[in-house]
């Protein structure tokens, strides 16, 4: 999708989502998009109406969700940016919940 696409789509659900009100203070850019929600709902309606009339629809619709996520994680390479950030931490010194100090005695 064209970032102009994904930027207008995600200003659109979150003036819907947020209320315009909310959305007009927080800055959220008006849309031509916010038109096409209906039909994005209405879309969403029908495919939910299909996967709980017929369990081997919703189990086919799911298969092919895994596939995709399973493809791009396949994908993925190297450290995320979560585990190259927390690798600068040492854990000695944060607090324990359990009430257990230090760390290493537990």
């Amino acid at each position: 999708m064209p970032d102009d696409a994904a930027l207008g789509l995600m200003h659109a659900f979150s003036r819907l989502f947020h209320g315009y009100e909310l959305a007009d203070r927080l800055g959220v850019q008006r849309s031509w998009w916010q038109g096409l929600l209906p039909v994005f709902a209405d879309a969403n309606r029908y495919q939910r109406q299909l996967e709980r009339a017929d369990p081997a629809v919703r189990r086919r619709k799911v298969e092919t969700t895994l596939a995709i996520f399973d493809k791009q994680i396949a994908g993925l390479e190297g450290e995320t940016t979560y585990e190259r950030n927390l690798s600068g931490y040492s854990f000695a010194s944060f607090p324990r919940a359990d009430g257990c100090e230090p760390v290493a005695a537990c």
